[in-house]
């Protein structure tokens, strides 16, 4: 038992700092310039939410985020994470599953009403959006790694969970469903990063524990 007490998470890791970002470099050039359609594609949605919002934005909205969520599913777990990590194929089916969410909530039935002006906690839900799509890709840039290993929303894992939990907040009835997986492998994601003593490694957890408590207040306020 007192074995136990020698372990760190370290120990647990299934791969090196070094595999990890070379996994994310690999995926990077093998789909270069899927890039630029992601990037283009999250900027008309921004325009879309801040000049047309309305139900036809909304279904957008969803059916992009949802295609990202099963490009992710497919790219990066299905084909890449599962050769350095046993869980790999667990993950794609949580994000295939996210997908079909956001798609039946979304596009299907109409329910995620993106509403931007809807007070500080909506227009901090399309700040986060924003983030997602068009800073994050720079964080790896400020902390020291090449242009291959940027991370673009719809391609890789954290930027595409931190534009849905912006999505997610801006919309004014996003079940609490609908966060499970983001909440999770934000929450995972970052333990995993801060095992390989990277230095964005408390980024994702403080803004996916962030946008919870702020939903979570905005329940509140409208149940008053």
């Amino acid at each position: 038992m007192s074995e136990w007490g020698t372990y760190s998470p370290a120990n647990f890791l299934m791969f090196s700092a070094r595999t990890y970002y070379r996994l994310t470099e690999r995926l990077n050039l093998a789909l270069w310039p899927a890039h630029l359609v992601a990037l283009v594609a999250g900027a008309l949605l921004l325009t879309l939410i801040l000049r047309q919002p309305g139900e036809r934005t909304n279904r957008i909205g969803s059916a992009l985020l949802a295609a990202g969520w099963l490009v992710v599913a497919w790219v990066y777990f299905w084909e890449r994470y599962s050769t350095i990590h046993t869980g790999g194929r667990w993950f794609a089916a949580a994000f295939a599953v996210q997908a079909l969410a956001l798609i039946w909530c979304g596009v299907a039935r109409a329910r995620l009403s993106i509403a931007p002006g809807d007070g500080m906690i909506a227009r901090a839900g399309v700040a986060l959006l924003a983030f997602g799509i068009l800073v994050q890709p720079l964080v790896g840039r400020v902390t020291g790694r090449p242009w291959t290993q940027v991370e673009v929303a719809g391609l890789l894992p954290d930027p595409t969970v931190v534009a849905t939990l912006g999505l997610l907040l801006a919309a004014r009835n996003a079940r609490w469903p609908l966060w499970i997986v983001p909440v999770a492998w934000g929450l995972f994601s970052g333990m995993t990063l801060w095992t390989m003593q990277s230095p964005e490694a408390g980024m994702l957890p403080v803004i996916t524990l962030a946008a919870v408590a702020l939903r979570a207040r905005r329940n509140r306020l409208a149940a008053h």
